[in-house]
């Protein structure tokens, strides 16, 4: 009991928790340069989630990954501190909110990076239909529209290069059906699923097919992230004018 109280201690002692905040910061950073050098190894994280990538590609890439562990162990810490400075901050509400806030939006992150559902390789002409993964929902793309450069410009493109992609789709979700639209920019959002063109065809003006590939992802943690978002910046607010 008396090494639990000291370990509550240090854990809610803020020279502590700046320290921890720092090295997760630095370790993060360190990351960061290794994810730029080494893009074909950490690109795959944008499909899978981080226990099948560490499973198929971290295993390979020891030299490349191993600030991923320190990173995890420090962000728990990092949490635990936080939920213990929380309690310590229960009578200051503005304080408390904010760290409350700040601990969900790591736990849905967590979540997010670990339990979401993500398909890929979705691909679907005019009219062609396909049935989302573990569900009843039915997508049908009604319509599909590629814009297209009408000049050459320096910065973005030359004459006939695509510059956008929409989609109409056709949901159907037991007998009902509603009509959503998504572009390159604007993914489109149903019962929790988040619906983005991944990749479209022709890239440039002839007369092709055309095709859009979707990936379609259903993100746990949101609703997390959303509300501890939402908490730390009212309570950071309550702070700033109190």
């Amino acid at each position: 009991m008396r090494y639990f109280s000291k370990i509550w201690q240090l854990l809610g002692d803020t020279k502590f928790a700046v320290f921890i905040f720092y090295l997760t910061s630095a370790i993060a950073i360190i990351g960061s340069l290794l994810m730029k050098q080494n893009p074909y190894i950490f690109f795959p994280l944008k499909y899978t989630n981080i226990q099948e990538w560490m499973l198929s590609y971290g295993i390979r890439n020891l030299s490349y990954i191993w600030w991923l562990p320190i990173l995890f162990v420090l962000l728990f810490i990092v949490a635990v501190s936080v939920f213990v400075c929380s309690m310590n901050l229960f009578k200051e509400k503005f304080l408390f909110l904010a760290h409350i806030g700040f601990l969900l939006t790591l736990v849905g992150l967590f979540i997010s990076h670990t339990l979401s559902f993500i398909s890929t390789g979705n691909i679907l002409t005019k009219g062609a239909q396909i049935k989302i993964p573990y569900s009843g929902i039915l997508l049908r793309l009604e319509d599909i529209k590629i814009s297209y450069f009408s000049k050459k410009t320096i910065l973005l493109g030359k004459a006939k290069d695509a510059s956008d992609c929409s989609a109409v789709l056709l949901i159907e979700d037991q007998k009902k059906i509603c009509k959503k639209k998504v572009s390159l920019n604007n993914p489109c959002f149903y019962k929790g699923f988040t619906l983005f063109i991944e990749d479209f065809y022709p890239k440039q003006k002839f007369s092709a097919p055309c095709w859009i590939n979707l990936t379609i992802r259903k993100d746990y943690g949101l609703p997390l992230i959303f509300t501890g978002s939402l908490l730390f910046l009212a309570g950071l607010l309550g702070v700033l004018l109190r």
